[in-house]
Protein backbone atom coordinates (compact mmCIF):
# COMPACT_ATOMS: atom_id res chain seq x y z
CA UNK A 1 0.00 0.00 0.00
CA UNK A 2 1.65 3.02 -1.19
CA UNK A 3 0.89 6.09 1.04
CA UNK A 4 2.19 9.93 0.91
CA UNK A 5 3.87 10.37 4.30
CA UNK A 6 5.76 13.86 3.75
CA UNK A 7 5.35 16.71 1.53
CA UNK A 8 8.13 19.61 1.32
CA UNK A 9 6.81 22.86 -0.71
CA UNK A 10 10.40 23.65 -0.98
CA UNK A 11 10.52 27.39 -3.14
CA UNK A 12 9.71 26.83 -6.32
CA UNK A 13 10.29 23.62 -8.93
CA UNK A 14 13.42 22.73 -8.55
CA UNK A 15 12.93 21.38 -4.86
CA UNK A 16 9.38 20.50 -4.18
CA UNK A 17 9.20 16.83 -3.16
CA UNK A 18 6.34 14.56 -2.14
CA UNK A 19 7.63 11.41 -0.31
CA UNK A 20 5.56 7.94 -0.19
CA UNK A 21 6.46 4.96 1.74
CA UNK A 22 5.20 1.17 0.52
CA UNK A 23 3.21 0.88 4.46
CA UNK A 24 2.01 -2.78 2.71
CA UNK A 25 3.11 -6.20 3.45
CA UNK A 26 3.66 -6.71 -0.40
CA UNK A 27 5.98 -5.54 -3.06
CA UNK A 28 4.28 -2.62 -4.94
CA UNK A 29 4.93 -2.41 -8.75
CA UNK A 30 4.85 1.30 -9.26
CA UNK A 31 4.04 1.74 -12.81
CA UNK A 32 0.03 2.97 -13.06
CA UNK A 33 0.06 4.77 -9.37
CA UNK A 34 -1.57 8.34 -10.24
CA UNK A 35 -0.58 11.21 -7.89
CA UNK A 36 -3.95 13.13 -8.32
CA UNK A 37 -4.15 17.07 -6.89
CA UNK A 38 -7.12 18.02 -5.47
CA UNK A 39 -7.74 21.77 -4.53
CA UNK A 40 -9.45 25.06 -5.65
CA UNK A 41 -12.93 26.36 -4.93
CA UNK A 42 -14.80 23.34 -6.92
CA UNK A 43 -12.56 21.06 -5.04
CA UNK A 44 -11.57 19.60 -8.79
CA UNK A 45 -8.73 17.00 -8.79
CA UNK A 46 -6.31 17.08 -11.49
CA UNK A 47 -3.39 14.33 -12.36
CA UNK A 48 -0.16 15.65 -11.30
CA UNK A 49 2.04 12.81 -12.20
CA UNK A 50 1.41 9.09 -13.23
CA UNK A 51 4.17 6.94 -12.68
CA UNK A 52 5.80 4.59 -15.95
CA UNK A 53 8.86 3.09 -14.39
CA UNK A 54 8.75 -0.29 -13.78
CA UNK A 55 10.47 -0.09 -10.75
CA UNK A 56 9.08 -2.60 -7.46
CA UNK A 57 8.98 -1.19 -4.11
CA UNK A 58 9.53 -3.26 -1.71
CA UNK A 59 8.16 -3.66 1.53
CA UNK A 60 9.08 -0.09 3.46
CA UNK A 61 10.36 1.39 0.79
CA UNK A 62 10.37 4.73 -0.28
CA UNK A 63 9.93 6.60 -3.33
CA UNK A 64 10.65 10.30 -3.73
CA UNK A 65 8.68 12.09 -6.32
CA UNK A 66 10.22 15.16 -7.58
CA UNK A 67 8.69 18.56 -9.29
CA UNK A 68 12.41 19.17 -10.71
CA UNK A 69 13.21 17.32 -14.43
CA UNK A 70 15.76 14.26 -14.06
CA UNK A 71 15.63 10.80 -14.63
CA UNK A 72 14.18 7.86 -12.74
CA UNK A 73 16.64 5.66 -10.87
CA UNK A 74 17.01 4.33 -7.76
CA UNK A 75 19.04 5.36 -5.03
CA UNK A 76 19.86 5.23 -1.31
CA UNK A 77 19.71 8.15 1.46
CA UNK A 78 22.28 8.72 3.76
CA UNK A 79 21.65 5.86 6.30
CA UNK A 80 21.08 3.27 4.11
CA UNK A 81 17.62 2.82 3.04
CA UNK A 82 16.69 2.44 -0.93
CA UNK A 83 14.69 5.03 -2.47
CA UNK A 84 13.31 5.43 -5.82
CA UNK A 85 13.55 8.68 -7.33
CA UNK A 86 11.38 9.95 -10.02
CA UNK A 87 10.36 13.28 -11.46
CA UNK A 88 7.18 14.92 -12.72
CA UNK A 89 9.15 17.22 -15.29
CA UNK A 90 6.69 20.08 -14.52
CA UNK A 91 7.75 24.03 -14.19
CA UNK A 92 4.42 24.56 -11.84
CA UNK A 93 4.70 23.75 -8.19
CA UNK A 94 1.58 22.31 -6.72
CA UNK A 95 1.36 25.34 -4.86
CA UNK A 96 0.77 27.41 -7.82
CA UNK A 97 -2.41 24.64 -8.59
CA UNK A 98 -3.61 26.07 -5.44
CA UNK A 99 -3.51 21.99 -4.17
CA UNK A 100 -5.50 21.89 -0.56
CA UNK A 101 -4.62 17.58 -0.65
CA UNK A 102 -2.75 14.50 -2.50
CA UNK A 103 -4.47 11.39 -3.26
CA UNK A 104 -2.43 8.23 -4.40
CA UNK A 105 -4.40 6.10 -6.44
CA UNK A 106 -3.43 2.37 -7.20
CA UNK A 107 -4.09 1.61 -10.87
CA UNK A 108 -7.20 -0.76 -10.39
CA UNK A 109 -8.46 1.99 -8.01
CA UNK A 110 -11.48 4.04 -9.33
CA UNK A 111 -11.86 7.21 -8.01
CA UNK A 112 -14.97 10.29 -7.63
CA UNK A 113 -14.24 13.32 -6.44
CA UNK A 114 -18.15 13.64 -5.30
CA UNK A 115 -19.44 10.97 -3.23
CA UNK A 116 -23.03 8.82 -4.08
CA UNK A 117 -25.60 9.84 -1.99
CA UNK A 118 -27.33 6.65 -2.30
CA UNK A 119 -25.69 3.36 -3.88
CA UNK A 120 -28.01 0.21 -5.24
CA UNK A 121 -27.20 -3.08 -6.35
CA UNK A 122 -28.94 -4.46 -9.16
Amino acid sequence: MLRIIGVDPGTGHDDEAVLLQNQGALKVYLAGYTILAVGGEAGTGRVWHVFREEAVIPPRGYVLLRTAVGVPCAARTRDGHEVFLDYACSEETLNSWGVDSLRVLNPQTPYALKSASRFSVH
